[in-house]
């Protein structure tokens, strides 16, 4: 995309957010590799929106030319993978890179984050100890709010359980066939007394039988410690049903957990010793389950345990869960 055509628009007003960057081997404190992210904000078509984002890393220089292994862009409300709907340029000498919608392929919309995932064979020259990669998230509802001095804001649908949007109860499709899954709490950090955070109630969204998939809802943390928290990771892990009974009296073994892994960081806060709901969609039930699908068909009776993988307090401290096996 030239950088002609990036100048052009109707209008352009770039709002700059400093996102936070995680680095997956090391998600908290804050990362030795400090990005600048922001907001590509266009009017197209009459309409205002975030239509990309532009990240600048100041002692790193991008490849000229990136391929399409070495990046991956996911949005958190329906936890799509939708890096086949963007394009991407390096500019700057290769200290800045802008990743965007496609003509015609539509925007971030409202109430919603990306996960920008780079890989290191992104770069033509990393800093010194990169990992293999990094995953990004950056809000994008925050140009909606027009303003001269506008910053990003943490959007939590789930705030107003009454009000949903109706993109909420939007399904995405999942595998097809004869399963079912049921979106429970984790069962070992509920009973142990050290979590210092734990889910304590998810649920989910089931698509039409001719259009099957889920979407995680609406689900509770409970905060049971006396710091206020800033920032956690969740943690998924699928399991057969059948073996629900031998986890909660023996623990997770190999044999037991199906799939395991944890969403990026979100930033919400908790206040010490009190509850709060938040969107659990970040986890997508069909990435989760893509290993287990054959021809786009899945069958057996699972249970998707949702925890909490890393806990971020305020004043500056991280808590990490055990491994699970």
């Amino acid at each position: 995309m030239s950088q002609a055509r990036h100048t052009t628009v109707l209008a352009v007003a770039v709002l700059t957010i400093f996102a936070s960057m995680y680095v997956a081997a090391q998600q908290f404190p804050p990362p030795r590799h400090p990005v600048r992210t922001s907001c590509l904000t266009e009017i197209r078509g009459g309409k205002k929106s975030c239509w990309g984002i532009v990240i600048k890393l100041d002692s790193a220089l991008f490849k000229k030319t990136i391929r399409r292994d070495d990046l991956k862009v996911v949005e958190a409300k329906h936890g799509a993978n939708i890096t086949y709907l963007t394009n991407w340029h390096t500019s700057h000498g290769g200290k800045e890179l802008t990743i965007e919608f496609k003509p015609g392929r539509g925007d971030f919309g409202t109430g919603n984050r990306v996960a920008i995932t780079l890989y290191k064979t992104a770069f033509a020259l990393p800093t010194k100890n990169f990992p293999d990669y990094m995953t990004i998230v950056q809000n994008t509802d925050a140009v909606l709010r027009a303003g001269k001095n506008a910053h990003a804001q943490s959007v939590n649908p789930c705030d107003h359980p009454n009000n949903l949007p109706a993109s909420f109860f939007e399904v995405p499709v999942g595998p097809q066939g004869d399963w079912t899954a049921v979106p429970l709490p984790d069962p070992q950090q509920s009973d142990d007394p050290l979590v210092p955070v734990v889910v304590a109630a998810a649920g989910g969204i089931q698509g039409p039988a001719d259009r099957r998939g889920m979407r995680l809802g609406c689900g509770t943390l409970r905060n049971r410690s006396q710091k206020s928290v800033t920032a956690i990771l969740l943690r998924w892990i699928l399991i057969r049903r059948q073996d629900h009974l031998a986890i909660r009296q023996n623990g997770f073994s190999p044999d037991t957990v199906l799939i395991e892994g944890h969403t990026p960081a979100i930033e919400l806060t908790i206040s010490t010793d009190s509850f709060r709901r938040t969107d659990f969609s970040i986890i997508s039930f069909a990435s989760v389950t893509q290993r287990l699908t054959k021809n786009g068909i899945l069958s057996g009776d699972y249970f998707l345990y949702v925890g909490v993988h890393q806990v971020l307090f305020e004043d500056g401290s991280v808590w990490k869960a055990k491994p699970v096996r």
